[in-house]
C-alpha cells in the first residue's frame, strides 16, 4: 500500500471513530468497509482472531471486544437485533 492510500484508510478509519465514555472505539461493521471485507461473515473470523490474540496476550477481552446490538428493520417490517460488536 502506498503512503498516500495509508493515509486516506486512516482518515477513514479515524472519522468512524466513536467517542464513549472516555475513550474511543468503532463498531466493527463500519470498520470492515473501510478494511476491504464486503461480507460480514468474512470479517467476523477476523474479529475472533483479534479476540484470541488479545487473550493470548493476556489482556481481558471485555476490555478490548464488546458486543453492542442495534435494532434493523427487516423485509416483513418487523424489527431484528444485529451485532455491531
Amino acid at each position: 500500500m502506498q503512503s498516500e492510500e495509508i493515509r486516506q484508510v486512516l482518515a477513514r478509519f479515524e472519522a468512524l471513530a466513536r467517542h464513549f465514555e472516555g475513550g474511543e472505539c468503532w463498531l466493527a461493521r463500519e470498520l470492515q468497509h473501510v478494511l476491504g471485507y464486503g461480507r460480514w461473515e468474512s470479517f467476523a473470523g477476523v474479529l475472533e482472531r483479534a479476540r484470541s490474540a488479545c487473550a493470548g496476550a493476556g489482556r481481558v477481552v471485555g476490555d478490548h471486544f464488546r458486543e453492542v446490538t442495534k435494532m434493523v428493520r427487516v423485509g416483513s417490517g418487523a424489527e431484528s437485533t444485529v451485532a455491531e460488536v
